[in-house]
C-alpha cells in the first residue's frame, strides 16, 4: 500500500513539474508582434509613407539601394560644421491612449572621427524606452523598446537623429517596427 501511494505522490509530482515546465515556457516565447507600421524596411526603394525633416546642413536623406541581405536603410549623410539633425516620420499612426506597444530598429553610424551619432525613437512626443542611443564612430545596434503609448490620437512614429559637427557623418535605420499585440 506504501508503495502505490508514494508511486501515485511521485506521479503528481512529475505532472505538476511538467505543466509548471510547459506554462514557463509559454511563457518565455516571445509573442509575434503585429508590425502597424507601412513600408517598415523600405521594401518599396521609396521614402513613401515616410517623411523626413532635417536642420544643420544634410547633403542627403534618401533609402539606400539593398545591401548584401537584400535589405534597404534611411541613410542621412552630411559633413555640416555644425550640430545637425533628422528626423524619419510617419504620420497619422492607429494607436490608442494606453495601449501597450514594442518599438525596434537597427541603428548605425558612420565617423571617422570616432565622435557620436545619437538615436531617438518617439510615439506621439513620448521617448520611447525613455533613452538615448549614443553609437561612437562606426557602429551598428539593434535597440527595442517597450512602453505604453500617452497622449491623443493620431499619433507620430518617428526616430530621431543628431550629431555635433565634424568631419562627414553618415546615420542609417532600418528594420523599422511599431508592434501592438506583443
Amino acid at each position: 500500500m506504501r508503495s502505490s501511494t508514494a508511486l501515485t505522490a511521485l506521479f503528481f509530482t512529475f505532472l505538476n513539474l511538467t505543466s509548471g515546465l510547459a506554462l514557463l515556457g509559454d511563457a518565455l516565447s516571445p509573442r509575434a508582434c503585429t508590425n502597424i507600421l507601412q513600408n517598415a524596411g523600405f521594401e518599396t526603394g521609396s521614402l513613401d509613407p515616410w517623411v523626413s525633416y532635417a536642420r544643420g546642413g544634410w547633403q542627403s536623406r534618401d533609402i539606400s539601394q539593398p545591401n548584401s541581405s537584400g535589405k534597404r536603410v534611411f541613410r542621412a549623410v552630411t559633413s555640416s560644421p555644425l550640430r545637425a539633425w533628422t528626423i524619419l516620420a510617419q504620420n497619422d499612426i492607429n494607436l490608442s491612449a494606453g495601449q501597450d506597444i514594442e518599438v525596434s530598429a537597427t541603428l548605425s553610424s558612420q565617423r571617422s572621427d570616432q565622435e557620436s551619432v545619437f538615436f531617438e525613437i518617439f510615439v506621439g512626443m513620448e521617448n520611447c524606452g525613455g533613452q538615448e542611443y549614443e553609437l561612437k564612430g562606426t557602429a551598428e545596434r539593434k535597440v527595442e523598446a517597450r512602453c505604453k503609448v500617452q497622449g491623443p490620437a493620431p499619433f507620430v512614429f518617428s526616430v530621431t537623429v543628431w550629431s555635433n559637427g565634424g568631419g562627414e557623418r553618415i546615420a542609417e535605420i532600418g528594420d523599422l517596427l511599431l508592434g501592438v499585440g506583443c
